[in-house]
């Protein structure tokens, strides 16, 4: 294929027919997050929404979800433990959710810092209030 036509090709892809970027193209596949390797650990993706939870956003999340149910008189009692693995220069999270007469155990792998220890025992409860229908897909409360 001759130069000319790969330019024309790509110009015709890329650009309208006034010259100017097609933003509102979505250039990714249809499966783009899901064929992403992303490491189970630390995330959690529902396909049919698209949302998408990780070690970042989901403190965001738990506070928003803890701020729906108060609105709800259902309290949350979160009671954390951080283990410090001196040698290692590491931590971990033990976390206990307490919820409407229900307890949920968690406990997170290790990590060079507390945050992060804490961030995934959030991401685990989320993934469990998901999994058991006590929230939506788009992780808002069902009730």
């Amino acid at each position: 294929m001759k130069i000319r036509r790969i330019i024309f090709i790509i110009k015709n892809y890329f650009l309208d027919k006034d010259k100017n970027i097609k933003s509102h193209k979505d250039y990714r596949s249809k499966n783009y997050i899901e064929k992403k390797q992303l490491d189970k650990n630390y995330s959690y993706y529902i396909k049919n929404t698209e949302a998408k939870m990780t070690l970042k956003n989901c403190m965001l999340l738990f506070n928003e979800i803890n701020n729906l149910f108060f609105s709800k008189n259902i309290k949350v009692n979160v009671s954390k433990k951080i283990i410090e693995y001196k040698e290692e220069q590491k931590f971990a999270c033990q976390s206990i959710f307490q919820w409407q007469n229900k307890e949920r155990n968690f406990t997170s792998n290790k990590y060079n810092d507390k945050q992060s220890a804490e961030n995934e025992c959030y991401l685990q409860f989320i993934m469990f209030m998901h999994k058991n229908g006590e929230i939506d897909d788009n992780f808002r409360i069902k009730m």
